[in-house]
């Protein structure tokens, strides 16, 4: 499984003081949304003992307008919940690699 892959390399870079961030991507609009990852994620990593600092779930649906929620920070899920904004979308085209 790719957890089995990532998250100890996160865990190292973690260790040596980065800051952790898992990064999931779906453009499947019928069998998979935020809360459904959401949900999934906080059962993998219960019994995990060095999580990623940082989860985000990338939709890109829709090729033009990719949607981004924070999942998970630190222990809290869906810290942005509170906001105004509790996701932000990005024109794909308008994206540009560094």
């Amino acid at each position: 499984m790719a957890r089995d892959k990532k998250l100890p390399k996160l865990a190292q870079c973690k260790e040596q003081g980065a800051t952790s961030v898992l990064v999931l991507e779906s453009d499947d609009i019928a069998l998979t949304n935020h809360a459904l990852v959401a949900e999934a994620i906080e059962g993998e990593l219960a019994h995990h003992k060095n999580p990623p600092d940082e989860i985000f779930f990338v939709d890109t649906t829709f090729r033009d307008k990719w949607t981004v929620w924070s999942l998970r920070r630190g222990d809290i899920l869906f810290p942005d919940e509170e906001e105004p904004e509790r996701y932000r979308e990005f024109n794909s085209a308008e994206l540009h690699y560094v």
